[in-house]
């Protein structure tokens, strides 16, 4: 009786019994494994240039099934792109330091990303802070000046500027003349010397610039010709 009593409990059907158990797949979410993983995470980035970061995940199901990256939130969402296969992540258009776009604008940008594996979507907020790119000074200057023999003209129209505000040199210099400024609005030579061929202010910005407003070439003596006024402006290493 298969182990009833009459028998003593003894089973007497040697027939082994099997228990069949059926495993269902369960689907688990992307894990978002770039900049440190997480929900939260940073990247830092410098000035006039489009690209962040690649956003990268893995599927721990097998087989492991393919992912796709999106953009799924985020206060600057809209200054964002990403490529749904690669995962690359870049800006719409290079940022600039001087001229902050994102909502906020104190230069760190909040984008939501993601990684999708059809079923389920793992998301990560990122915190994009652009960096400032120090810019090289700007000079402008009139094309060209014409004199008279043994005589001297003024040189209007030279600017020099620096976006960085960090301006903290101009060095003008000529080759058959000379050159004189009116120091009054606080710039000083500190190289060449007022009246020579070549001289090197400093000062500030503004003070630079009232110099050079008053910027006077004279050739030299009998000269006539071609000559070239030379302006290379400098900023301090310090930056502001």
């Amino acid at each position: 009786d298969n182990g009833g009593t009459a028998n003593g409990g003894v089973d007497l059907d040697p027939t082994a019994k099997t228990i069949t158990f059926n495993v269902t797949p369960f689907n688990r979410a992307p894990v978002i494994t770039s900049n440190g993983g997480g929900a939260n995470a940073w990247v830092s980035v410098t000035e006039n240039s489009t690209s962040v970061t690649q956003v990268t995940a893995a599927d721990i199901d097998l087989p492991a099934q393919r992912l796709a990256y999106s953009i799924v939130g985020g206060a600057d969402a809209a200054r964002f792109v990403i490529d749904a296969d690669t995962g690359l992540l870049s800006f719409a258009s290079a940022p600039r330091w001087h001229l902050p776009a994102d909502a906020n604008g104190d230069n760190q940008y909040q984008v939501v990303v993601g990684a999708d594996d059809g079923s389920l979507l793992t998301t990560q907020a990122l915190a994009v802070t652009v960096t400032n790119l120090p810019d090289a000074p700007v000079v402008t200057a009139p094309l060209s000046a014409t004199l008279l023999e043994n005589t001297g003209v003024p040189i209007a129209g030279i600017g020099v500027s620096d976006i960085d505000g960090n301006l903290s040199t101009v060095s003008l210099r000529v080759q058959h003349g000379s050159l004189a400024l009116d120091l009054a609005g606080g710039a000083t030579v500190v190289a060449g010397e007022q009246g020579s061929s070549r001289i090197t202010l400093s000062g500030n910005a503004s003070q630079l610039q009232a110099a050079l407003a008053s910027l006077n070439y004279r050739a030299v003596r009998d000269f006539f010709g071609s000559d070239t006024l030379q302006v290379l402006a400098k900023k301090s290493r310090t930056a502001r």
